[in-house]
């Protein structure tokens, strides 16, 4: 998944290949200015965690009840995103919160 908005774009990289995002965000310009110094940000150590299946869609309360067992777990949402298709839910999180996260979610 990936959220945006009209002011932001969120893109997850492997770690890996974050010298080689860097490198290509650095050239970045939109009329004159360069992008990179006030409106990039790069968080490193992170991970990228998806909730998906059919019996989500349609379904009130499924995401309040994902982010009230990920907060009952110390888990903080970086970024989110949910698929049009209402299947998926996708979420970044600090990479030291994987275990507790998939914890949390285990029990829903």
């Amino acid at each position: 998944s990936q959220p945006s908005s009209e002011f932001c774009i969120t893109v997850a990289v492997s770690s890996s290949d974050l010298p080689a995002a860097r490198k290509a965000l650095s050239g970045l310009y939109q009329d004159g200015e360069v992008l990179l110094d006030d409106a990039v940000d790069f968080v490193e150590d992170v991970c990228l965690l998806s909730v998906c299946g059919n019996g989500m869609k349609n379904v009130p309360g499924t995401s309040g009840r994902i982010y009230t067992a990920l907060g009952a777990y110390g888990v903080n949402i970086i970024s989110a995103a949910q698929g049009g298709d209402e299947l998926t839910i996708s979420f970044v999180i600090r990479g030291a919160d994987r275990a507790a996260a998939e914890e949390a979610l285990s029990i829903l």
